[in-house]
């Protein structure tokens, strides 16, 4: 069960369902994971074997101002080694000591190109991910996010390393880029609403491997609080929104990842109720009506499955994708760059008025019709019959 690239853990909390339903069949998942130590922390008392994926070189910028700008898949594969020869192959040989050590029969994985590349026509694949990390693969190159959007990497080049190293290491030579990806079973575990690529994507979306629960939404608003907020302590700005929320009137919960001492002491005087550690989402979005994150896809699904309008405030480009697909959805509000406190106020208030909600809640039943069954079954059947066959 493998990750390489992206900063939360719902590409492990995606990995994790499929993991406990191989385990059930009678396998032994293996997680070789970008942050084993915080992935464990998911396993809610299921004793999987954990380990370091291979780490990344230090990422690297495209431009003399040292920001990193991404219009294809192919500038984060740029950016993190694809188009130097040496890193890409030293990053080739350490999955390939992992496979020598571990021996796998399948590999599932999300966001984990270059684990991809080290098993191309070695050992099946099954890549599961969100719209975003599963670009399309139908053609040559990969497509630009939006389709009008200027070419930064030259897609040639990057295929020139990747067929140098596959050579120097006896592998399969791709003849497109996309061949990096395309070789796996892949499987895009979110709704089509919210594939940044669902209009150029020549195959559907899975939907999510947990289908959305018949919830009573009438009975959804009985909570204490108006909002709950799911955020980084480390970006820019968190603090002051949350407590302009607060000196606004509204009545929340807050779990702050990564806050400093001083930042808890603040929040705390200011009156904020702080959560000390992820709150089950179950157990706290059916009775919010308002949720406050980053726009990463679990929280948005979780947020869109209950109800739930949602307020955005993105720090990558991923999540940037996702509030833009949430808006198009009529399901929430998102902001990015320079934010004025104003304007969240002001959104926030708007996204509590009723007849938002009963929009919110009006979605998740429009969904549930459309998604009634989990993508968990069809990608358990792929998952078994490659086992089968590996192992036979």
């Amino acid at each position: 069960m493998g990750w390489e690239l992206g900063g939360g853990l719902g590409h492990v909390a995606r990995l994790l369902p499929i993991a406990r339903e191989l385990r059930q069949a009678g396998h032994q998942p293996w997680f070789v994971v970008k942050r084993p130590e915080s992935a464990s922390l998911l396993f809610e008392g299921d004793e999987f074997p954990v380990s370091q994926a291979p780490p990344f070189p230090a990422f690297r910028s495209m431009d003399a101002n040292d920001t990193f700008r991404a219009e294809t898949y192919a500038d984060i594969l740029r950016v993190h080694g694809f188009a130097d020869h040496d890193a890409l192959a030293n990053g080739l040989a350490a999955w390939d000591r992992v496979f020598c050590e571990l021996r796998p029969s399948l590999i599932v994985c999300d966001h984990a190109p270059r684990l991809c590349l080290a098993a191309m026509r070695k050992i099946p694949v099954v890549h599961v991910g969100t719209g975003f990390t599963c670009p399309p693969v139908s053609d040559t190159w990969f497509p630009p996010i939006p389709s009008d959007a200027p070419v930064i990497t030259d897609q040639t080049e990057l295929l020139q390393v990747v067929r140098d190293v596959q050579r120097q290491r006896g592998g399969f030579l791709p003849e497109r880029l996309t061949d990096v990806l395309s070789h796996a079973e892949e499987f895009v575990t979110v709704w089509r609403e919210l594939d940044p690529y669902r209009t150029v994507r020549e195959r559907g979306t899975a939907g999510p491997l947990h289908r959305i629960p018949d919830t009573d939404y009438e009975s959804a608003d009985s909570g204490d609080v108006e909002f709950f907020a799911y955020l980084s302590g480390s970006m820019p700005g968190i603090e002051q929104v949350v407590l302009a929320l607060l000196k606004s009137g509204l009545r929340g919960r807050t779990f702050l990842r990564d806050a400093t001492p001083d930042q808890t002491r603040r929040l705390q005087q200011a009156g904020a109720r702080l959560e000390i550690r992820p709150v089950p989402l179950d157990a706290v979005l059916p009775t919010t009506p308002l949720v406050v994150h980053h726009g990463g896809i679990g929280l948005t699904e979780a947020g869109i499955a209950a109800g739930c309008p949602q307020l955005l405030l993105p720090g990558f480009l991923e999540q940037k994708l996702t509030g833009d697909c949430l808006e198009a959805m009529q399901a929430g509000r998102s902001f990015h760059g320079t934010v004025r406190l104003s304007s969240v106020i002001a959104a926030a208030g708007e996204l509590l008025n009723p007849e938002t909600r009963q929009r919110s809640k009006q979605l998740a039943l429009n969904l549930r019709d459309r998604y009634p069954e989990s993508a968990i079954v069809p990608v358990m059947n792929v998952c078994l019959r490659l086992l089968r066959w590996a192992i036979n």
